[in-house]
């Protein structure tokens, strides 16, 4: 309304953008992606869809909370030892293995340095994360993390980048897990 005889001014803005600055699968505009959420929550089934989408970066750094951790820092932080398979193994054919493990997120921090640090108050935290449990398959579990995370630094410390010790010793997912991560 300009005040004068109650007339409307309708004006119109047009705003370019690519397809990267509209999928969140892409880099999530500094937000954390839903692989990020899928992965600290441990949704395996969720993550497996994601990672087909070829936009989707599983190196992606979540700038919401000022974190700047990748989708494995997530699963590490919220202690999804079957989130974080997932993705080892996915890193691993991606050949984006090593570096994911020495990403580093705000604090300084590795996956592995998250889980460790998790691991230690491991019985406060798993309260915290308790509403995802039916959804990750199981209690939240940052020394199994710890486990997988450092068997993964030691293959590529041997010049292996394949997963296949990254599932020795794991129960086996819920029937609906694994077969939306193949891992029957």
């Amino acid at each position: 309304v300009n005040g004068q005889g109650g007339e409307t001014e309708n004006t119109t803005t047009t705003t370019t953008t690519t397809s990267t600055d509209t999928d969140p699968l892409a880099h999530g505009n500094g937000r954390a992606t839903p692989l990020h959420r899928a992965a600290f929550s441990g949704a395996t089934a969720t993550m497996s869809l994601l990672l087909q989408v070829p936009t989707c970066d599983i190196m992606a750094q979540d700038q919401s909370f000022g974190d700047l951790k990748t989708p494995l820092h997530k699963a590490a932080a919220g202690g999804r030892y079957l989130a974080i398979q997932l993705l080892l193994q996915e890193l691993a054919q991606r050949n984006l293995l090593a570096r994911a493990l020495a990403a580093l997120d705000a604090t300084h921090q590795t996956p592995l340095q998250v889980a460790q640090d998790y691991s230690v108050r491991q019985e406060q935290e798993r309260l915290s994360v308790a509403r995802w449990d039916q959804v990750a398959g199981g209690p939240a579990d940052w020394q199994k993390c710890v486990a997988l995370l450092q068997a993964a630094e030691m293959d590529l410390g041997q010049g292996s980048s394949s997963s296949s010790s990254l599932v020795q010793d794991l129960p086996r997912p819920p029937l609906h897990l694994a077969t939306a991560t193949n891992t029957l």
